[in-house]
């Protein structure tokens, strides 16, 4: 039983995204080959699944636990089927009962409920400096979950989301939904639309965050913070350089586009820059080094 899993594990790796993998590899390794993996293929009878759904509902696991766990037995017995390990299933259809699980109940907010909570997190106050060295005020996370209230996305989707995803014009928006390794295009709502056109473009800089020091550390003020290595004496790009938390930098991710791309970009994806530009300096055009 033992053998026969590794090989069959280690065919599903493509087949499904990653988590579910990972999911299978542990139920396997955590608590089927616990219970059966020295036992030969050929040896297992229908008694042994039904004496492994007691065992493990003794151990206090949820009915549809275990049902997941027979589901997998199953699943791997045809595969071998088709390779000829064995000739047919030690686990018949019927042979072993599903256990009766209660039905789960998903309890989703009313649109009173997520007005509520949105209008919550506008008078939350910030964190003590004290408590946390850098944070993210709770203002600032509202249009992350009003994004996720009228896309469905998860929660990674929507903080990877780039402007090169969004065609206002059209009113189209691209989800790259890496959990499942596929896009998903969806149609701007209205209120999705005004969470797009208030959301910053350009090229906003990051928080400036202190250096680690002893004592309770302020958070940083200002527009933005600029992530420059000549305060803490180390270059630019210096992995041992302090640098915000990854929350911070993905909610102060932007798009950036060199000039010179601007005419082949699609008007919807033209964003102007956060600064007018200057003119130039007298003389500047008229030769010289």
């Amino acid at each position: 039983m033992r053998e026969a899993a590794a090989e069959y594990l280690a065919t599903r790796k493509g087949v499904h995204a990653p988590g579910t993998t990972r999911t299978m590899v542990f139920t396997f390794d955590a608590n089927i080959l616990r219970l059966l993996g020295d036992r030969r293929l050929e040896a297992l009878r229908p008694t042994d699944f039904l004496a492994y759904q007691t065992t493990r509902t003794a151990e206090g696991i949820a009915p549809s636990t275990v049902n997941y766990e027979l589901g997998l037995m199953k699943a791997l017995f045809n595969v071998l089927i088709k390779w000829e390990w064995i000739e047919k299933s030690p686990m018949p259809a019927g042979s072993v009962p599903r256990l009766r699980a209660p039905k789960n109940r998903t309890d989703f907010l009313s649109p009173d409920e997520w007005k509520a909570f949105l209008g919550a997190l506008e008078t939350t106050p910030d964190p003590t400096p004290g408590v946390f060295r850098s944070y993210v005020p709770a203002r600032a996370t509202i249009p992350v979950f009003r994004a996720l209230i009228f896309t469905g996305a998860r929660l990674g989707e929507i903080l990877g989301l780039k402007w090169e995803a969004v065609d206002l014009d059209a009113g189209r928006i691209v989800l790259d939904r890496r959990k499942t390794q596929s896009v998903t295009g969806l149609t701007i709502s209205a209120p999705l639309r005004e969470v797009l056109e208030e959301a910053p473009t350009g090229n906003p800089r990051l928080p400036r965050l202190p250096p680690p020091r002893r004592g309770p550390v302020a958070p940083a003020s200002g527009p933005g913070i600029v992530l420059s290595g000549e305060e803490e004496g180390r270059p630019e790009g210096d992995p041992q350089r302090p640098q915000p938390p990854a929350f911070l930098r993905v909610l102060a991710r932007r798009r950036r586009r060199p000039a010179q791309d601007r005419e082949r970009t699609p008007r919807a994806l033209q964003h102007p820059p956060d600064e007018p530009i200057q003119p130039p300096v007298a003389g500047a055009l008229e030769g010289g080094d």
